[in-house]
């Protein structure tokens, strides 16, 4: 039986909130995520932190599986995932409705992180492919075909449908892939 691909399955759910700004920050709506892992395939205990930081075990795959880790990201629904807005309603948010190479308004980046600035951006990866599971919008698979044990950088995003379409993304977060000695 041919190698397959490990298979790792989260949550993220995204609590989002209207700030009023500051001198550090604008006016508009932030949020914050949070992960859980779901399902795995082999076992992956503890694979998955809160942060979103994803640590694939290495180790010994006996020729099983291969050294790539599929990825795939359900959003939590509506209460667990929410925006509060300006005028104090808690409103569904839903991934980012496209996936594509437009950075600035796709669902799910990943790649390699790029400083730029003050800060860091991520670039996709080729060999990482994105794509919606379901018609419905609801998951989304990162299918690694990656043959190396790098490291990658993933950047989920959201919008919030009640403000406009408002664009949230997510911070990124760490994939290490394992090493199949």
């Amino acid at each position: 039986m041919p190698a397959v691909d490990r298979k790792l399955s989260l949550t993220m759910t995204f609590v989002g909130y209207w700030f009023a700004g500051d001198a550090h920050r604008p006016a508009g709506l932030y949020g914050n995520a949070s992960y859980a892992m779901t399902s795995s395939d082999p076992a992956m205990p503890g694979a998955v932190s809160p942060d979103g930081s994803i640590i694939v075990p290495s180790g010994a795959t006996h020729g099983r599986y291969t050294s790539n880790c599929d990825l795939t990201f359900a959003l939590a629904p509506f209460p667990q995932s929410y925006c509060t807005l300006q005028n104090g309603s808690k409103v569904p948010v839903t991934w980012a409705p496209q996936i594509s190479t437009d950075l600035s308004n796709t669902a799910m980046i990943v790649g390699t992180r790029v400083v730029q600035g003050n800060g860091y951006t991520v670039v996709p990866n080729p060999k990482m492919y994105v794509s919606f599971v379901d018609s419905a919008k609801t998951q989304i698979l990162v299918d690694d075909d990656d043959p190396g044990s790098n490291v990658y950088y993933y950047r989920p995003a959201i919008v919030v449908p009640q403000a406009n379409n408002y664009y949230i993304s997510c911070d990124p977060q760490i994939t290490v892939k394992p090493n199949t000695n």
